[in-house]
């Protein structure tokens, strides 16, 4: 049996095509040209979709997904959207996306359904330093944080690294795009108007019992929240948190600074006469001490990094410490 040579070659070309990765974002306005024998890993940029990172008292997958819709109604605009999620440990990501919208950006980018192997989202199919900023248009990077990758401003970070898509993370949650307008026959109408009717049994059911493990889950929310006297939102709570880290931060430091003070060995004739706190600033007066015979009061400052101001009056030493 002979083969020809050339067709044999077309068509293993045909069927075996290169699978390039493509970040997919609508600040970035430039097309992609599909070579012959490739296809595409659409990435989709944190601008397409909405993220959440959950913990839900909810074992299997399956459940939350029927309670995507109700998690994102707060932050939602109008529009028709889909839900998907993933789990990591006891942590689930959920997210929400237009396909129309999606479908329109890749339209204008000139790039069609059949040149695309699959479409997944950045958050989690794209490996980002914690640490570090990826710039995906002129004005906005990637950036990880609280274990979310989003979109922020590019002049918000000295350094930003160009964003280098190498391997995409084998978990990374892939979607299919729903395409609507199909046309059916009177016989096919009839048929999905009885499983319509079964279906809005099922339905009914299915949003009473999600009505109520989301009525559920809120009266949790509602009593945690109460339980600590916690403010709504989760922003009014990490204000307070950090407040509260940095006056015990200061109060750590100032009382750091008053046991050395305390513990210092003065002379007889030495004698700590003032102890003030003001502004930020601890003011100690020392009286008796002779200029250029100090050093023995201040090593344990030098011993902890500790910067200190002294001020030599006739009566002693006036000692400054920022806390």
């Amino acid at each position: 049996m002979i083969f020809d040579k050339k067709k044999d070659t077309t068509l293993f070309t045909k069927f075996k095509r290169k699978i390039t990765p493509y970040f997919l974002d609508p600040n970035t306005k430039s097309n992609y040209a599909i070579k012959e024998g490739e296809k595409l890993d659409i990435i989709l940029s944190p601008a397409l979709y909405w993220v959440k990172k959950v913990e839900l008292p909810v074992k299997y997958l399956r459940d939350v997904k029927k309670l995507l819709p109700s998690l994102f109604e707060d932050i939602l605009p109008e529009g028709n959207f889909s839900y998907t999620a993933y789990k990591e440990g006891d942590t689930y990501f959920i997210f929400a996306y237009e396909d129309k919208k999606i479908l329109e950006l890749l339209q204008d980018r000139n790039i069609a359904l059949s040149d695309i192997a699959s479409i997944c989202f950045a958050q989690g199919s794209l490996a980002l330093d914690d640490d570090k900023a990826y710039g995906v248009n002129e004005e906005q990077a990637l950036y990880m944080q609280d274990g979310i990758m989003i979109l922020t401003p590019k002049v918000w970070f000295e350094k930003v690294e160009p964003l280098e898509i190498k391997k995409l993370h084998s978990n990374g949650l892939k979607i299919a795009l729903q395409q609507y307008g199909h046309i059916v026959d009177n016989k096919s109408i009839y048929i999905i108007g009885v499983l319509l009717v079964m279906l809005i049994v099922v339905v009914g059911v299915e949003i009473f019992i999600t009505k109520a493990k989301a009525e559920k889950m809120e009266a949790m929310r509602s009593e945690l929240f109460s339980k600590y006297k916690l403010h709504p939102t989760m922003m009014q709570n990490r204000a307070i948190l950090s407040s509260y880290k940095a006056i015990y931060e200061k109060q750590t430091k100032l009382r750091t600074v008053l046991a050395f003070f305390l513990k210092m060995p003065l002379k007889k004739t030495e004698k700590i006469t003032l102890v003030e706190y003001s502004n930020n600033r601890l003011h100690v007066r020392i009286s008796n001490v002779v200029k250029a015979e100090e050093k023995h009061l201040f090593k344990a400052f030098h011993i902890q990094n500790i910067e200190y101001k002294t001020t030599y009056t006739s009566s002693g030493v006036e000692v400054e410490v920022m806390i």
